[in-house]
């Protein structure tokens, strides 16, 4: 299925910036790279439940889609799993690795994964695992971090 291409404008971005930072406060580089990130997130929508494959401490997802109420997060970090089962956003929340899933098959509507695939070990087996616990025709979103990121991102709009 062909994934359309949509750009992001510039309002767009700054006005999710100025509610990031609210996540990342005084932290000016991180607050534009999440807010392009979440400007485009949210064109999306996730069936529940979701995934949130390395959730971190849950903030980024929650609030991606604040409106999610059946979300699983894992991670291999244990202090990160500990945030995330403090901070409610998980209905559960596993502190496993990324290509050993604890789920059944098509046990998710949606999986997500933001920033994180290119630091997993075993990735073939990470991807196969994913698809195997997602449903058929589920949506998998995901962002890698690559060298288009500069090219794409807020760097061109800061120079401006």
């Amino acid at each position: 299925m062909p994934v359309p291409i949509r750009l992001l404008k510039e309002n767009e971005v700054l006005l999710t910036a100025r509610e990031i930072g609210k996540i990342y406060p005084q932290v000016v580089s991180l607050i534009l790279w999440r807010a392009w990130e979440v400007a485009a997130y949210r064109y999306y929508r996730l069936v529940e439940p979701v995934l949130d494959l390395a959730c971190g401490d849950g903030r980024f997802f929650h609030f991606s889609w604040p409106k999610i109420r059946d979300a699983v997060g894992i991670d291999h970090d244990p202090v990160a799993c500990s945030n995330a089962q403090t901070s409610g956003i998980y209905r559960e929340v596993h502190q496993v690795p990324a290509h050993q899933l604890p789920f059944s098959d098509a046990a998710f509507g949606s999986v997500f994964s933001n920033c994180a695939l290119e630091h997993m070990d075993h990735i073939d087996q990470v991807l196969l695992e994913n698809f195997r616990v997602l449903k058929p025709g589920g949506l998998f979103l995901a962002s890698v971090v690559t060298d288009k990121f500069v090219e794409w991102g807020m760097m061109p709009l800061m120079s401006k």
